[in-house]
C-alpha cells in the first residue's frame, strides 16, 4: 500500500476512534443523568464506575460530574474497601482540579464582569463549596468526621456563602448589570449556602449537609426529585438514612405539590422579617463566627437556625411539611 493511502486509513481508523469514543462519553453522560436523583445505593456503584470510566471530560461541567460520580460512590459503596473508597476520592479531587482551572481560566479574562469587579463567579463558589467536602468525605469514609473536619468545613461553607451575599449586593446595588441580571444568579445560592450552614453550624458528627450532585440539581429527568442539598444521618461517618432538600427563595403552593424534597425558603424559613435578602442571615452567622453577635441576633440566629432543623425533621420522619415551622405541631 503506497504511504498515502496508508496514511489516508490510518486517519479514518482514528477518526473512527475518535467517533466512537464521543458516543461512549455522551452515552455515559445520558445514562448518569438518567438515575433517579436521590444518593445512590451501593448496588449502583459497579454502574457509577463504569460511567466515570466511559466519560473523557473536556468542559468544567463534565469533569464536575466525573468528580461528583466517585464522590458519591465512596460515601455510599459501604461494602467496598476503605482504601479502594479513599482512591476514589483522590481521583475526585483531581477531577475538581482541573474543573476549577478551566473556571478560573475563563474569569481571568479581562471582558469577564467578575474579573472586573473582583468577585468570585457564582460557578466557581459552587465548584470551592464542592472541594470543600472532599475532606469531609474522607473523614466518613475513615469512620470519623472529627472534630477539626466537621470546623474546617463549617468555616468554609460561612466564607463561601459571604462571597455570594458579597455578590449579590454588588450586583443589587450598582447598575453594571440591568435589572439586576446578576444578582439573581447569585441569591439563590447564598440562600443554599445559608441552609447548608445553618445545619453545618452545629458541628455534630452524626448529620452532615452538601450540595446536591449533578443529577439531583438538574430538571431534565425525573424533575419532581430535583434538588438543592443533600442531608444525611450517619453513624461514624456510614450513611444510614437521607433526605433531600430543595431551596426557593419564595416558595410557593405548588412548589410543595411538585417536589419530593422538603422546602426550605429564604424569606419564609432564612430571614426573621420574610424578607428575601440573604447576605442578612449570612452577616449574622458571621458575627456569631467572630464571637461579636449581640444577644437579640443570636436569639434570631437560634431561631432561624431550629426552622431549618424542623424542615429537616420533616424529612427524616417522612410526615407533609408544613410551611410554617412557627404554627407546626411537629416536635
Amino acid at each position: 500500500m503506497e504511504r498515502g493511502a496508508q496514511a489516508r486509513l490510518q486517519q479514518r481508523l482514528d477518526s473512527q476512534k475518535v467517533t466512537r469514543a464521543t458516543r461512549q462519553h455522551a452515552r455515559a453522560l445520558n445514562s448518569y443523568f438518567r438515575l433517579p436523583k436521590y444518593l445512590a445505593p451501593p448496588d449502583d456503584s459497579e454502574r457509577m464506575l463504569l460511567q466515570r470510566t466511559s466519560l473523557a471530560p473536556r468542559t468544567s461541567h463534565e469533569y464536575i460530574v466525573a468528580s461528583s460520580i466517585l464522590s458519591e460512590i465512596a460515601i455510599t459503596a459501604h461494602d467496598r474497601p476503605v482504601v479502594e473508597r479513599h482512591a476514589l476520592l483522590d481521583m475526585a479531587a483531581w477531577d475538581l482540579d482541573e474543573a476549577i482551572a478551566a473556571s478560573y481560566g475563563r474569569q481571568e479574562n479581562r471582558s469577564n464582569i467578575y474579573h472586573r469587579t473582583f468577585l468570585l463567579s457564582p460557578n466557581i463558589i459552587r465548584l470551592k463549596t464542592r472541594q470543600a467536602t472532599i475532606p469531609l468525605f474522607q473523614g466518613m469514609v475513615s469512620g470519623d468526621v472529627t472534630k477539626p473536619i466537621r470546623d474546617d468545613y463549617a468555616h468554609e461553607v460561612l466564607q463561601l456563602a459571604a462571597r455570594a451575599s458579597e455578590g449579590f449586593l454588588f450586583f443589587q446595588e450598582t447598575s453594571l448589570e440591568t435589572p439586576n441580571s446578576r444578582a439573581t444568579e447569585y441569591i439563590g445560592l447564598a440562600h443554599e449556602l445559608n441552609a447548608i450552614y445553618s445545619i453545618t453550624r452545629k458541628r455534630t458528627p452524626t448529620l452532615a449537609a452538601f450540595p446536591a450532585f449533578p443529577r439531583g440539581d438538574s430538571g431534565t429527568h425525573l424533575p419532581q426529585q430535583t434538588h438543592d442539598i443533600n442531608v444525611v444521618g450517619m453513624q461514624w461517618g456510614t450513611i444510614e438514612e437521607s433526605i433531600i432538600a430543595e431551596v426557593k427563595t419564595t416558595p410557593k403552593p405548588e412548589h410543595y405539590e411538585r417536589y419530593e424534597a422538603v422546602l426550605i425558603g429564604g424569606t419564609i424559613h432564612l430571614h426573621p422579617d420574610n424578607s428575601p435578602d440573604p447576605s442578612y442571615l449570612t452577616e449574622l452567622y458571621v458575627k456569631e463566627h467572630k464571637g461579636i453577635a449581640s444577644d437579640d441576633e443570636l436569639a434570631a440566629i437560634e431561631s432561624i437556625s431550629e426552622r431549618v432543623f424542623h424542615i429537616v425533621r420533616h424529612g427524616f420522619n417522612n410526615t407533609e411539611q408544613c410551611h410554617d415551622p412557627r404554627t407546626c405541631t411537629l416536635t
